[in-house]
């Protein structure tokens, strides 16, 4: 029979075995990188923008594990972020007096989804003018909850397409030993400034749902983390009464997750509109920013 379709097994066969060592770490074309050039700097002007729903909270948290033992990675998402127990966690703390420094490098890492406008970029001119989603870090976060809070200037709704202000992201590469870190200290907002109306009518068309980080497809089960981190780390899985205790304290903790759900579902509404209320989504924005600190 002859074939409509060639498949290059081989290369396939290959990715396959790259995933399975480290868990899941496939490029995401949406998500913004800023490449640094030469002399390990880069820089770019970006405009942080609101979720798709416009009057959610404009960000995502995540909590994940990342580090490397015996030559394996192990690389997971921690179900801390949506309230589960964490073996990594519980790992980590039973660790802690005898062992700081191996709990340190295991311990959870923290980034944040947001969606962007990028407003100029001299290394890859052809992004300019597109959404992309943006993932960073603390030190960003800290910048952005600054400017909300009003920490050193008048208060600025950085997210708010009228209110908001542009964001001057700058990389520097530091070394600590033989690596390498990108770091955005100098990174800082421009005054206040509003999008043209007709660029954020466009603008709306593109946003994603940033919460689809956390929802709980994006979570393995405890015993799937546990089994992994117990090969990378060349122990045994944890005991089967251990697992039940997990199981009954899940159990418990059901109905609650059940009621959570509900009421998301709840307050969920339909697809955003190019017109925003914008007093609504100002006072929307600044309880829920603030709360999810």
């Amino acid at each position: 029979m002859a074939k409509k379709f060639n498949m290059n097994w081989g290369a396939i066969t290959e990715k396959i075995k790259e995933a399975e060592k480290g868990g899941t770490n496939f490029k995401d074309d949406r998500i913004y990188t800023l490449k640094a050039g030469d002399d390990g700097s880069a820089h770019a002007v970006i405009r942080f923008l609101p979720n798709k729903d416009l009057e959610s909270i404009p960000f995502s948290k995540v909590f994940s594990h990342g580090f490397k033992e015996h030559g394996s990675w192990f690389i997971n998402n921690c179900p801390t972020t949506i309230g589960k127990e964490c073996p990594v966690c519980k790992a980590n703390t039973d660790l802690w007096d005898d062992d700081p420094d191996t709990v340190r490098t295991r311990s959870r890492k923290t980034s944040y989804y947001a969606n962007i406008l990028v407003i100029k970029d001299s290394q890859n001119p052809a992004n300019e003018g597109k959404v992309f989603l943006f993932r960073y870090g603390k030190k960003i976060q800290e910048k952005i909850m600054d400017a909300i809070e009003g920490k050193f200037e008048e208060a600025v709704m950085i997210f708010d397409p009228y209110e908001g202000a542009n964001f001057k992201l700058m990389l520097k590469t530091t070394k600590t030993g033989d690596r390498s870190y990108p770091n955005y200290d100098s990174s800082s907002f421009s005054a206040p400034s509003a999008l043209e109306e007709d660029v954020f009518t466009e603008v709306v068309k593109q946003l994603c749902d940033v919460n689809e980080f956390i929802t709980l497809d994006k979570f393995k089960t405890y015993e799937e983390i546990a089994e992994r981190f117990s090969k990378v780390i060349g122990s045994s899985s944890p005991s089967a009464s251990q697992k039940s205790s997990t199981r009954n304290e899940e159990k418990q903790e059901t109905k609650q997750d059940d009621n959570q759900k509900d009421s998301q579902e709840a307050t969920q509404e339909s697809a955003p509109k190019t017109e925003v209320n914008k007093d609504a989504f100002l006072k929307k924005l600044r309880s829920g920013v603030s709360s999810n600190k």
